[in-house]
């Protein structure tokens, strides 16, 4: 192993959908639009009664999608239709950022605390690829204080090349003290844009052409996304890979076809036993992909250090 890639919902994060988030964005809309009501705003007082009617339609179609009847991405239309494309970017940020602080004890640190300590033991990359917007897993993880372990800085100057590669300093001092201006954190997810597609997260309270949306771009796409964003352009190679869901599938076979490995999530795990579809999903994962199944955190971190 030379590498760790993880999905977010129900891997590192307790829950297995966005629905929490995105009820926190559709719970901003309508106490805006009730700040407007008590300011005696006609307008406002029937888009609250209409929200109340877009709530049932979106809670309908995720019902249906949950019982397979209907696609993802029409659940994600109806959302931002109804919701999303009512409000600006700030509204969305802010919501976002109350709901990561409510959420903050969501996180499996069992996963988190092996991933923090196998990067420091052996400095291999550790990244995240999730349907999960981007944005909403960074605030959540900046709560918990566990951003360093996706954190990478990089050294963009000059001298300070000429420097490492004089010996003069030292790679890793160079980056602790240079390696800020072209620093990413890598975690890939869902985008917020405008209607040209423009990243909404790069420039989040500046003026934007809405509508906007969520992209939903990595549904359906992770392994694509797996290749290209973390093999091709981060260098990650012999990738160990941590999922839970039908969509890390093409993930698992990417990374057991490319001399990786993978590792089924202790939120899984546990779902397991009362639910039929984890269970399903957990055998078929070890049957066809010798996938590993930890006990605890210490057989994890066993698992970590000699793979």
């Amino acid at each position: 192993m030379k590498s760790i890639v993880s999905d977010w919902n129900g891997t590192i994060y307790k829950e297995v959908d966005e629905t929490k988030t995105y009820k926190g964005i559709a719970l901003a809309y309508r106490n805006r639009l009730i700040r407007k009501v008590i300011h005696l705003n006609p307008i406002a007082a029937g888009k609250l009664v209409k929200l109340l009617i877009d709530k049932k339609e979106i809670e309908k179609a995720k019902s249906e999608y949950d019982n397979g009847k209907r696609k993802l991405e029409e659940v994600y239309k109806e959302f931002n239709e109804r919701i999303v494309s009512k409000l600006d970017s700030s509204s969305i940020m802010k919501a976002v950022y109350d709901i990561s602080t409510e959420n903050k004890n969501k996180v499996d640190k069992r996963l988190l605390e092996s991933f923090k300590e196998i990067r420091k033991l052996r400095k291999i990359q550790v990244g995240i690829l999730s349907v999960a917007y981007e944005t909403a897993i960074f605030c959540t993880l900046l709560e918990t204080d566990y951003q360093e372990v996706f954190y990478y800085p990089k050294i963009t100057d000059p001298d300070v090349l000429r420097r490492v590669k004089e010996k003069e300093l030292t790679e890793e001092d160079a980056l602790e003290r240079y390696g800020e201006g072209a620093s990413e954190y890598h975690i890939i997810g869902d985008k917020l844009i405008d209607k040209n597609g423009k990243d909404v997260d790069e420039s989040p309270y500046a003026k934007h052409e809405g509508p906007l949306k969520f992209a939903l771009r990595t549904y359906r796409k992770k392994g694509i996304f797996l290749e290209d964003e973390f093999a091709r352009k981060r260098g990650y190679s012999q990738i160990t890979y941590f999922g839970d869901t039908e969509d890390d599938l093409s993930c698992f076979d990417y990374v057991t076809s490319n001399r990786g490995r993978v590792v089924l999530p202790f939120f899984l795990i546990e779902r397991a036993v009362n639910d039929v579809k984890s269970r399903e999903f957990l055998r078929k994962a070890t049957e066809k992909y010798n996938a590993f199944v930890p006990k605890d955190e210490a057989d994890l971190k066993n698992f970590l250090d000699k793979d």
